[in-house]
């Protein structure tokens, strides 16, 4: 722009250009999987009668864009002093099950965590049993156990502190960690 009289002339051209554009919102339905959506729009622009868009929302818990170390906690319930998963659990393992079926290239390692009651060698023992239970029941829905690892810390990793009933049950956990 070579002087201010110029500023009416440059806003229109701005203006009129960007009318040839259009921005659509779209919310993914609720799912812990992939989302695909094919949008076809009727308009006739420049002698084109119609625009077609394409997406995938990746609503998996785990997905292929996720860096190694990336740590998921779900709440994957165990009774006390057992590596029994309470059935209660199983959506989310089945959502973990999704999550690898359709992003073939994750690894991932499962650890396991006790509260503080009892000794830390039997903590030691039950942790590595709860990840490898959670870990058997994924090879039971399909997933390659190649593709998993285990590994107990016993009573080592508190999240919260082991101060009362519902702290405990809270440390009474397995996590998942993208580790390829």
């Amino acid at each position: 722009i070579l002087s201010s009289k110029e500023f009416p002339y440059v806003f229109k051209d701005i203006y009129t250009l960007l009318n040839n554009y259009y921005l659509i919102k779209y919310k993914p339905k609720d799912c812990p999987s992939k989302h695909y959506i094919d949008l076809n729009l009727d308009l006739i622009l420049n002698g084109s009668p119609q625009l077609k868009g394409y997406a995938t929302y990746d609503k998996s818990i785990l997905n292929d864009l996720d860096l190694p170390g990336k740590i998921v906690m779900l709440n994957i319930e165990f009774d006390l002093g057992s590596y029994n998963v309470k059935e209660g659990s199983m959506p989310q393992l089945n959502d973990i099950a999704k999550s690898l079926k359709n992003n073939k290239k994750l690894r991932i390692l499962i650890s396991g965590h006790t509260d503080d009651i009892g000794t830390d060698e039997a903590n030691l023992k039950l942790s590595e049993q709860r990840a490898n239970q959670v870990k058997e029941l994924l090879i039971s829905m399909g997933i390659d156990g190649n593709r998993i690892e285990t590994k107990g810390y016993g009573e080592s990793k508190p999240i919260v502190p082991n101060d009362s009933d519902e702290n405990r049950k809270k440390n009474r956990r397995t996590e998942f960690e993208v580790i390829k």
